[in-house]
């Protein structure tokens, strides 16, 4: 329930940020349509804009990162179960924990050492430990 409100917080923060963007565009349009003899505080408004702008793109930069953060934790909330034996690189990842390499990791070890028998097996997996197993331990099947 947490990771859906933070995934609506995140989305709250990228609307307004586009708001907020929309809005300063309008404004260095409307400033470029000043007539020559307001040129000078023209000129001072379009710097003043451009250093809105750069100001703008660095924020761009730290929405994208929360929102990706909260976006992936959100999408650890999965609730189904996954057959370790015989789940996919793609099915492994939907476990809360567990990325791209880590399900490769599990694949691997798989194929070495076969089928896993019960999700104390999953600790020889290189890179889970404790905390990841009890992460994903109620979403696992043998």
């Amino acid at each position: 329930m947490r990771n859906k409100y933070k995934v609506l917080l995140s989305l709250l923060v990228v609307l307004s940020f586009l708001f907020c963007v929309s809005s300063l565009s309008i404004a260095s349009s409307s400033s470029k349509k000043n007539t020559s003899s307001k040129s000078q505080v023209s000129n001072k408004k379009s710097s003043s804009t451009a250093n809105k702008s750069s100001e703008v793109k660095k924020t761009t930069k730290k929405v994208k990162k929360i929102t990706k953060k909260t976006t992936n934790k959100a999408s650890k909330s999965f609730t189904g179960t996954v057959n370790i034996n015989k789940a996919s690189k793609e099915e492994l990842m939907q476990l809360p924990g567990i990325g791209k390499s880590k399900a490769e990791e599990i694949i691997k070890t798989r194929k070495k050492m076969g089928k896993f028998k019960s999700a104390d097996d999953l600790l020889k997996v290189n890179g889970i430990g404790e905390k990841t197993l009890k992460g994903m331990k109620k979403n696992l099947k043998f």
